[in-house]
């Protein structure tokens, strides 16, 4: 009877243990979340990369980190590594069996919908970007990288990149 008493409370400790280490890893992200919503993306970055260092939360903190990189407000602005945090955490998410923690995901929100719209976005700025530099090897790169792209998309950067093809062509055989 002692044994079964004794398992009891190491279950019992465990799970307030285990549960503990949930609430606070919430708050956490709650507070890095706001601060990325405020725009102080900076110490939001600095706060979720360390945690993203000690390998906690990751599904939330890399969907966050994306979020800093694809701001173009932020400093170290780069739609290619908003692309990977983003993709990584999709990965994570799509592993998610409990429905429990599907539905406290989707309160954030992020579910199915949130990242195609974060991948749209993205992948949008990673066009505005090779629009912007408008050379044949960053609509090349575009295309080879951002495989979510929207076929409109991926039309401009062909369309825009043969066009630069062509007038290069033109030009050196005149």
């Amino acid at each position: 009877m002692k044994k079964y008493i004794i398992l009891f409370v190491l279950i019992l400790i465990n799970s307030n243990i285990i549960y503990s280490q949930n609430i606070f890893e919430n708050i956490t992200f709650s507070r890095n979340y706001k601060l990325i919503q405020k725009g102080d993306l900076k110490k939001a970055f600095q706060k979720i990369e360390k945690e993203i260092t000690k390998e906690k939360d990751l599904l939330r903190n890399k969907y966050a980190i994306s979020l800093i990189y694809s701001n173009r407000n932020f400093k170290d602005y780069n739609p290619k590594k908003s692309y990977d945090f983003l993709l990584e955490s999709q990965i994570l998410y799509r592993e998610i069996n409990e429905e429990k923690l599907i539905n406290k995901l989707n309160d954030i929100p992020i579910n199915d919908s949130v990242y195609s719209l974060e991948f749209n976005k993205i992948c949008n700025l990673g066009l505005e970007d090779a629009i912007q530099t408008n050379q044949i090897e960053i609509y090349n790169e575009y295309l080879q990288f951002y495989k979510k792209s929207s076929i409109e998309n991926k039309k401009t950067a062909i369309q825009k990149r043969n066009v630069i093809a062509y007038n290069t062509a033109v030009i050196s055989n005149t």
